[in-house]
């Protein structure tokens, strides 16, 4: 995740952001330990095996 963000750096980013399964608590814990918070939520925003998930929305500032 380092490596992401460095080179994410390197080229003049800001801010990486990404979506997550609200139902997925060990990925969210991985990336809010990187660094990643989450900061807004997208109802139904995924089918996983026929059912409507959340997707947690997450960003992680890089300056």
């Amino acid at each position: 995740m380092d490596a992401v963000a460095k080179f994410a750096t390197e080229c003049g980013i800001l801010q990486i952001e990404l979506n997550v399964s609200s139902q997925n608590s060990r990925a969210i814990r991985f990336y809010e330990r990187n660094g990643f918070r989450a900061i807004g939520l997208i109802p139904a925003g995924m089918i996983h095996e026929g059912e409507e998930v959340d997707e947690v929305i997450m960003a992680r500032r890089l300056i």
